[in-house]
């Protein structure tokens, strides 16, 4: 049983009409561990006079860059689950690394499916911490002398991060890969000198953040160029 206070009669015949929904959730705390987060929060101060409140997650994704959020994937986990929590908590996993997140917590009830008004919900903003970059795809060369090979690569798929650096590995291809050299490049090029003519070599690249190196790329093979000639 449930009493109104109703100055109007306006007022009065909307509460008896409409059924009584929960209000939004209080004070969530957000708790990030690389690409997961554990979301709790307090239950609304008004319940709708029902005890069948649950809450339900509705997570997006957001660019700031174009300002503006989607549906995450249906990669997310969550634990115990996305819809029909009777807890304060859950824990979400699989996102993705250096990314913002916002999360609705919606709060219902068992009479808001008849109510003409959205469920109440109360939002989170996260951000994913940094991790390590994929793999940089293809490496391109740009030009080669007797002595040097000049090369230049794209940012990975999915840098997970600010890029801080490159690191290249290159060795003759008649000798074991321990025989390697590396360099490191701020930029997505590299301009390597002191190579024999003539002779190929093989090029790894791979790239940097704070959480650290990415695997290498995949192998690629360029030659120098006989003595007198340019390419």
């Amino acid at each position: 049983l449930q009493f109104f206070i109703c100055n109007t009669w306006v007022n009065c015949f909307f509460h008896l009409s409409h059924p009584a929904v929960p209000s939004a959730p209080q004070r969530v705390i957000s708790m990030v561990n690389e690409t997961s987060v554990k979301l709790e929060w307090s239950p609304p101060l008004e319940s709708g006079g029902r005890e069948d409140v649950v809450y339900n997650i509705i997570c997006k994704s957001c660019d700031n860059r174009r300002g503006s959020c989607t549906r995450c994937g249906d990669n997310v986990q969550f634990v115990p689950r996305q819809l029909g929590l009777t807890d304060t908590s859950v824990h979400i996993s699989d996102l993705l690394a250096h990314t913002q997140y916002t999360f609705e917590i919606q709060v219902v009830n068992g009479v808001s499916d008849q109510s003409p008004f959205s469920p109440q919900y109360t939002s989170a903003n996260i951000t994913t911490n940094q991790a390590a970059p994929s793999a940089v795809s293809i490496i391109h060369q740009v030009s080669r002398t007797p002595s040097s090979i000049t090369l230049s690569w794209s940012q990975p798929d999915q840098p997970n991060g600010v890029i801080l650096d490159y690191e290249l590995q290159y060795y003759e291809k008649n000798l074991a890969e321990w025989n390697s050299t590396l360099i490191r490049s701020q930029t997505n090029t590299a301009d390597i000198r002191g190579l024999k003519p003539g002779t190929i070599y093989v090029f790894q690249v791979r790239a940097r953040t704070v959480a650290g190196f990415g695997s290498f790329s995949g192998k690629m093979y360029f030659q120098t160029i006989t003595t007198g000639k340019t390419s």
